[in-house]
């Protein structure tokens, strides 16, 4: 029995060894595996950071607008006068100078005859005129001129021989009376005779051949002003372009008001309006960018006309835009959203604006050195809705701190974890 009690003994003396050794394997075990899946101890604050470097940066302002055509023009008569003939569509291509509508023109064709031959009749006085009187003409003159002098010498003795009688008291006063006034018109007629022949003689006179050179040019200006009427009756295509509108008929008497309206779409404008605080970092010729919302790419437009008046209900100085629509894409009326460069540098470092810190007024960027968070005060130029330009404080090259500095302060160990790699 004291055997058994042995053998009993035995069996559990190797059963707590084998226990023992069981456990213990177990527990170096878990201790090795607990020690591979403690993971590797991290230090510092997880930031986003980029190399700092020279660039470029522009800033822009963006204005609307409708596109309108650069030539455009409303038509209306200058005579009132009813429509024969209406010779365009709406939509339909026209060149400079093509006749659209024509108005009645009968009554205006007789003025213009009429005025022909007016100035015709004054242009032959003219030139009779200047050619001078006829020989026979003045050989007739001198024959008169003779024949009233002899009647006037032959008055005169009369005159003389009827003024003794009378003081003789041979005849009556009212007998002297008439001698006296056949004398004095023999007089005067062998004067005027002789006046008439030294004209003739000597040719026209300076002011009767500017008088009639007078006449001449007001039958000129009526024959003009009529011809002009003429014209008026035709409405002709002031340049080349597209009818946008036709608002008459045969038939109907044109008014005061338009009734054709053309358009050249070759090259269309944008007005808009750009603030006091803008207006001056613009110039003639600049390219801009114009997107219309209707196309589905931009175009490059420039800069026609700087207005130096502020436009008081826009509360901005008007400025007109001119962009090339020979591809005819454009339409009047489009809406245009238009970028406009006000401002531009390069070679200073350009930095992300987030990376900006403000405080108390000034300007501070934290940067990266030896893994730790540096505080650097700087100055700024240039900023855009994205980036910032640096003047000074920070150099090419500096690891600046875009994402995490809300969690810092200098001399913190910070550890880079993106934008832009350690």
């Amino acid at each position: 029995m004291l055997r058994d009690y042995k053998r009993i003994i035995m069996v559990l003396l190797i059963l707590g060894v084998t226990v023992t050794a069981l456990t213990g394997c177990g527990s170096k075990q878990a201790k090795e595996a607990s020690t591979q899946e403690k993971p590797q101890e991290v230090t510092g604050i997880p930031v986003e950071a980029i190399t700092a470097k020279t660039g470029e940066i522009t800033n822009y302002i963006t204005v609307t607008g409708t596109a309108k055509a650069v030539k455009s023009a409303d038509l209306t008569p200058q005579l009132q006068k009813k429509v024969i003939e209406v010779l365009v569509d709406e939509g339909d291509r026209v060149e400079a100078g093509d006749k659209l509508i024509q108005l009645d023109q009968a009554d205006i064709k007789a003025q213009v005859a009429e005025a022909q031959t007016g100035l015709k009749a004054a242009q032959a006085a003219l030139e009779e005129l200047l050619a001078g009187s006829r020989q026979e003409e003045i050989d007739k003159l001198t024959a008169q001129v003779e024949q009233a002098k002899a009647s006037y010498e032959q008055k005169e003795r009369d005159y003389k021989r009827y003024q003794r009688l009378f003081d003789k008291e041979a005849v009556s006063k009212q007998q002297l009376e008439s001698v006296r006034t056949e004398y004095i018109s023999a007089k005067n007629n062998y004067k005027a005779l002789q006046e008439s022949l030294k004209m003739s003689q000597a040719g026209p006179t300076q002011e009767a051949i500017n008088t009639q050179k007078s006449n001449v040019a007001q039958a000129e200006a009526k024959l003009d002003t009529a011809k002009l009427n003429l014209a008026k009756t035709e409405i002709t295509a002031p340049f080349a372009g597209v009818i946008a509108e036709v608002n008459i008929e045969v038939g109907e008497m044109a008014g005061t008001q338009p009734v054709i309206s053309i358009i050249n779409l070759s090259s269309i404008k944008i007005k808009t309006y750009v603030s006091e605080k803008n207006i001056n970092n613009l110039e003639l010729n600049q390219p801009v960018e114009v997107d219309f919302n209707a196309l589905d790419h931009k175009l490059e437009g420039k800069i026609a006309n700087i207005s130096p008046a502020l436009n008081q209900e826009k509360l901005g100085f008007p400025v007109e835009i001119n962009v090339d629509n020979s591809s005819n894409l454009i339409k009047a009326g489009m809406y245009a959203e238009v970028k406009i460069e006000i401002d531009y540098s390069a070679g200073k470092v350009v930095i992300p604006k987030q990376a900006l810190i403000q405080e108390d007024g000034n300007s501070y960027i934290y940067i990266v050195e030896n893994n730790k968070a540096v505080k650097k005060k700087v100055s700024t130029g240039l900023t855009t809705t994205e980036d910032v330009e640096v003047l000074s404080g920070i150099e090419a090259g500096d690891r600046v701190i875009t994402v995490g500095s809300e969690q810092l302060t200098a001399g913190y160990e910070v550890r880079i974890v993106g934008g832009g790699g350690q």
